[in-house]
């Protein structure tokens, strides 16, 4: 009894001193630790994407324009190649035509004979004064016009058979790139047979043609003429190739359509390109940059790794002089690099957290470190603000 009085109290003194020590008090977690950095302030060109595709600004069909057996492809013909202007290409049996040229120019001196004789008669029978009436002396007037008139035509039928002849020869029209021959050796060519023996292009200067949506057409009309009334110069676009490369050389625009295509609702635009490694070729595909201002406007542009969005939209969170946390709702731009242009939202001289914002909260207070902006920045653009460094 005596020991179970002892346990007691000794159970009650316990708690009692338990309960007398220092109460328990909440610490609360240090500030989270973040790297924010500076909105980059640039002049900044931005652009309108499009797909074009690449045609020769001279493409040529070199056809037989007579028929009869292709009989010589000349060594000159080199698929592939690049020929000059007026290099002879095939030959065709010419037999028939040089015969037809001949036969053309005997019916020539026939007419002229009978020519001659008509002027003769002609001029007896106005010098036999009394001895022939004025009839006959019509109907000699209307035989010398009837032969004169055949003189004309035969004249015209050896210019059309020299003509035929001439074209048994057949030159390059222009200096280009030559295709393959698209019909064998000694074959029937011509009308009514295969006429097509292949193409030639031009490709040292090439056309770029591109669609631009209603919306992007309707304010170039709205420009269009102050462009032409200020003799404007039209835009300099750029051309990237379908491995992702871009293009060494510039575009010039330099037609829109007249019309909006109806089924489409495009206009259809084209620029010019040089062409002088070769690098385009007829039939390319390439993606089209066309600026979209004159001259480059002053942007603000963010890291899109800053960038958020919720159901409120997009945003970036920001921290003021006492290192708390404030959301910055923003309208976005284009895209440059791995930058945002921010059309609404920012000034651009807010620091913006880009590491950590998983653990920042709206309202709570940071521990920031200021950190160096590492995208890209285009060296032809001035900075109107440069990144801080560590």
């Amino acid at each position: 009894m005596n020991l179970l009085r002892s346990l007691s109290l000794t159970a009650c003194t316990a708690l009692l001193s338990i309960s007398c020590g220092k109460k328990n008090e909440f610490s609360p977690p240090p500030p989270a630790k973040v790297e924010v950095q500076l909105p980059i302030v640039r002049n900044q060109q931005t652009f309108s994407e499009y797909s074009g595709r690449i045609e020769a600004m001279q493409r040529v069909e070199i056809h037989a324009r007579v028929q009869g057996i292709l009989k010589e492809v000349t060594s000159d013909f080199e698929p592939g190649k690049v020929i000059p202007k007026g290099t002879l290409l095939f030959k065709i049996d010419d037999v028939p035509y040089q015969a037809a040229v001949r036969n053309a120019k005997a019916e020539l001196a026939k007419a002229e004979s009978s020519l001659s004789l008509a002027k003769i008669t002609l001029e007896r029978r106005k010098r036999a004064g009394q001895g022939v009436s004025q009839l006959e002396v019509e109907i000699a007037e209307a035989d010398v016009q009837a032969a004169a008139a055949a003189v004309q035509s035969a004249q015209a039928a050896v210019t059309t058979a020299e003509e035929d002849l001439s074209y048994c020869e057949i030159h390059a029209p222009i200096t280009g790139r030559i295709s393959e021959l698209y019909v064998d050796q000694f074959n029937l060519v011509g009308p009514g047979a295969d006429s097509i023996l292949c193409t030639i292009v031009n490709d040292d200067t090439m056309r770029v043609y591109f669609e631009a949506d209603e919306r992007r057409a309707l304010k170039y009309l709205r420009r269009r003429q102050e462009i032409e009334s200020q003799h404007m110069q039209p835009p300099v676009v750029s051309l990237t190739l379908a491995d992702g490369k871009p293009y060494s050389h510039p575009a010039q625009v330099d037609i829109a359509d007249n019309t909006i295509d109806s089924d489409t609702g495009t206009l259809r635009v084209r620029a010019v390109a040089p062409n002088p490694e070769g690098i385009l070729a007829d039939g390319l595909f390439v993606e089209v940059k066309v600026p979209r201002q004159v001259t480059p406007t002053e942007a603000v542009l963010v890291p899109t790794i800053a960038i958020q969005k919720d159901l409120g939209g997009d945003f970036v969170l920001t921290i003021d002089d006492q290192n708390v946390v404030i959301r910055k709702n923003i309208t976005l731009g284009d895209a440059v690099g791995r930058l945002k242009i921010i059309t609404e939202g920012l000034k651009g001289d807010e620091k913006i957290i880009v590491n950590g914002m998983q653990r920042a909260r709206e309202g709570s207070p940071v521990t920031p470190t200021l950190v160096k902006n590492e995208n890209e920045v285009d060296p032809s653009v001035e900075l109107k603000s440069t990144p801080v460094s560590k």
